[in-house]
C-alpha cells in the first residue's frame, strides 16, 4: 500500500478538477485495508478510476482510498472471470474479447474501473454489467467484514446497486462468460470504440453523462436550450449535451452551476434530472 499526503485529486479524476485530500491510501490488495486506522477507514471516500466524480475546488477534509486491485483470471473450464475492482473496464472488455468470451465486450469504451461499473451498474445499449455477474466480493469499512454478495442480493437497477451510499467497498467481481468467436468479438469491440469516439465528446475532460436518464436526458437538455451553453471554462457539449466538459480551465463551481441550470430549466417543463455524477466537498 502507498500513502500519499496532501494529494491533488485533480490528478486522479477524469474531470481534471479538484483540490487536495489530506491522505490517499492506494490499496492494491485486500490485506492493505488492515494497515489503515479505524478512523481513517470509516471517514474515507472511495475512489476507483475517478470517472464519475466532481471534486470541490477547495478539496476535501476526508482521507481517500484509491482501489488499485488489478488481479484478474479466467477459469476456462468454467468460463468464469474473477477480476479486481481496480481493473479498467475497457481493458477487461478487450481482454475477454481477445480470448473469445462474450459478456463484457458491449461495455467497451465506458471509462472507469470494474468496481465503479459494478457500483453504478454501468450499462450500454446492449446491456448492463450485472447481466453476466455471478457475485461481488466486498469489504465493510465500518466493521472490517469481508463478504460475498450473490447477484440476486445486490439490488441492481438502472444505474444503481446496494453498494451505493453504503459502507461496502467492492474489491472483486465474478462473471459467467459465454464462449464466442474472438475475431467477431474483437471486431465488435473496435466498432463500439469507433462509435463512441465519433458520437461522444471525448476530446475534453469530463465525467460522462451527468444525469440518471436514458441517454443522459440529452433531448430534454436540447429542448430547454442548454446545449452549447458555457460557464467560464465549462461547456454543455453541443455534440452530446448530457456531457459537461472542462475545456481547459473549468472549476467545479462552474461545472456545477451548469448542472443546476439544467435541472432548474427542466423542472420548468415538468422534467426531473437526477444526477448520476457524485460530488465531493462543498461546491
Amino acid at each position: 500500500m502507498r500513502t500519499l499526503l496532501n494529494e491533488p485529486l485533480k490528478d486522479h479524476t477524469s474531470y481534471k478538477i479538484g483540490g487536495k485530500t489530506p491522505k490517499m491510501f492506494v490499496v492494491s490488495q485486500v490485506s492493505d485495508f488492515d494497515k489503515i486506522s479505524d478512523g481513517d477507514l470509516r471517514q474515507s471516500y472511495i475512489l476507483g478510476g475517478g470517472t464519475n466524480i466532481l471534486v470541490s475546488d477547495n478539496g476535501i477534509a476526508n482521507p481517500v482510498i484509491k482501489i488499485d486491485i488489478k488481479f484478474s483470471v479466467i477459469s476456462h473450464m468454467e468460463r468464469v472471470l474473477t477480476v479486481g475492482a481496480g481493473v479498467p473496464l475497457t481493458e477487461m472488455a478487450k481482454k475477454t474479447a481477445r480470448e473469445g468470451y462474450e459478456g463484457l465486450v458491449h461495455l467497451a469504451g465506458i471509462p472507469g474501473t470494474i468496481g465503479g461499473a459494478v457500483i453504478m451498474n454501468a450499462s450500454a445499449s446492449h446491456g448492463a454489467i450485472s447481466d453476466y455477474l455471478i457475485s461481488v466480493e466486498a469489504y465493510n469499512k465500518e466493521t472490517r467484514e469481508r463478504k460475498i454478495f450473490l447477484k440476486e442480493n445486490c439490488s441492481f437497477g438502472f444505474r444503481s446497486s446496494i453498494f451505493q451510499n453504503s459502507p461496502w467497498i467492492v474489491t472483486f467481481a465474478r462473471f459467467q462468460l459465454q464462449k464466442g468467436d474472438n475475431k467477431e468479438l474483437l471486431k465488435l469491440y473496435r466498432e463500439i470504440i469507433d462509435y463512441r469516439e465519433k458520437n461522444y465528446p471525448l476530446g475534453f475532460p469530463s465525467a460522462g453523462c451527468w444525469f440518471k436518464r436514458d441517454w443522459g436526458g440529452r433531448e430534454i437538455i436540447e429542448k430547454i436550450g442548454m446545449s452549447g451553453v458555457t460557464e467560464g471554462g465549462a461547456l454543455v457539449s453541443p455534440l452530446f449535451p448530457a456531457f459537461i466538459l472542462n475545456t481547459g480551465n473549468a472549476t467545479a463551481k462552474e461545472v456545477y452551476s451548469l448542472v443546476r441550470q439544467i435541472q432548474e430549466k427542466a423542472r420548468g417543463i415538468n422534467e426531473e434530472m437526477p444526477c448520476e455524477i457524485v460530488t465531493w466537498g462543498e461546491i
